[in-house]
C-alpha cells in the first residue's frame, strides 16, 4: 500500500473513547560520534509516558506502554538496516502496530499518548514533501524522480530518438544517459531540436501524464534547461507546477531533492 494510502487509512480507522494510541515522531539522523542518539531519545520520550501514567495511578495504562515499548524496541532491531532520518509510529493500547514507517525527511520528536492518533505532524510533512515527479529536462534526454517526503521511490530515464522522432526508455543506466546527454549528443541535436520542438513536446507530455496518474502525484516540479523546463510546465495547467532554474541534470537524485526544497515554492 502506498505512504498516502496509509495515511488516509490511518485518518478514517475508528477510535473508542476506551481507547488509547501512542503516536510517536522520532529523528533517527546519525549525528557525529552518536549515530544512534535516537535510542536514547525514544526511551526517554517513553519513559516520560511510563512517569506520567503512574502518576496518575493507571496501572493499566502503565503496563500497555510498557508492553509497546518493549514491542517496537524488538521492531527496530528487526529493522535497524533500513534506518532513515525520521520514524513515525501509531500503535493501539492493545499492541497492534497500526502505523511504522521509516522516513527520509527530517522529524521532530514528539510522544503522544491519546484517545486518538496524532496526525498533525504528519499531515503537514505530506504538505511540505507531497507525491511528486521532479522532471530534469535536457536538450535530448529527460529524467524523472518519484519522490514522496523527500525520498526517491523510483527513476526514469528517457532519450530522444531522432530516427523515429519518439522517446525511448533506458532502464539503470541514469548516470551514463544524462551525461551523454549534456555533452556529445547536445551538439548534435541542438539545432534539430529547436526546429522541431513542438514535436519533441507532444510526444513527452503524454509520457509524463501517464506517470502522473500512476504515482498520484500532487505537483510537478521542473529543474534543468531553463528555456525547455517553462515551456514544458506550461504544458501542465491542470496541476501544481514549480520551474527550478538551476541545471543539475549530472547531479545524483538525492542531491536534486534536496536541491528542490531547499529553494522553497516559488
Amino acid at each position: 500500500m502506498k505512504l498516502v494510502e496509509k495515511c488516509k487509512k490511518l485518518e478514517s480507522y475508528p477510535t473508542h473513547s476506551s481507547e488509547r494510541f501512542l503516536t510517536v515522531y522520532l529523528n533517527t539522523e546519525p549525528t557525529g560520534n552518536q549515530p544512534q542518539q535516537w535510542k536514547i531519545r525514544l526511551k526517554n520520550g517513553m519513559k516520560k509516558l511510563i512517569e506520567y501514567s503512574k502518576a496518575q495511578e493507571d496501572h493499566k495504562q502503565t503496563r500497555q506502554l510498557m508492553n509497546l515499548q518493549s514491542q517496537i524496541e524488538a521492531e527496530l532491531e528487526k529493522r535497524r538496516q533500513d534506518m532513515k532520518n525520521g520514524l513515525v509510529i501509531v500503535a493501539e493500547d492493545s499492541g497492534v502496530l497500526l502505523f511504522f514507517e521509516m522516513l527520509q525527511a527530517p522529524l521532530p520528536n514528539q510522544f503522544y499518548w491519546e484517545d486518538e492518533p496524532r496526525l498533525q505532524e504528519l499531515k503537514e510533512l505530506l504538505s511540505h514533501y507531497p507525491a511528486a515527479g521532479i522532471v530534469q529536462v535536457g536538450h535530448d534526454s529527460v529524467a524523472v524522480i518519484d519522490t514522496i517526503l523527500g525520498e526517491v521511490k523510483q527513476e526514469m530515464y528517457f532519450e530522444w530518438n531522432a530516427e523515429n522522432e519518439d522517446w525511448k526508455e533506458y532502464k539503470g543506466v541514469a548516470a551514463a544517459i544524462r551525461e551523454a546527454s549534456s555533452s556529445s549528443q547536445r551538439e548534435r541535436f541542438h539545432d534539430r531540436m529547436d526546429v522541431n520542438r513542438q514535436r519533441w513536446m507532444k510526444r513527452l507530455v503524454p509520457v509524463i501524464e501517464r506517470f502522473k496518474r500512476q504515482k498520484q502525484w500532487q505537483e510537478l516540479i521542473f529543474t534543468g534547461e531553463k528555456s525547455l523546463a517553462s515551456e514544458l510546465s506550461r504544458e501542465f495547467q491542470s496541476m501544481t507546477t514549480r520551474v527550478i532554474s538551476k541545471n543539475m541534470n549530472s547531479a545524483p537524485s538525492h542531491e536534486v531533492i534536496r536541491e528542490v526544497y531547499s529553494a522553497g515554492r516559488a
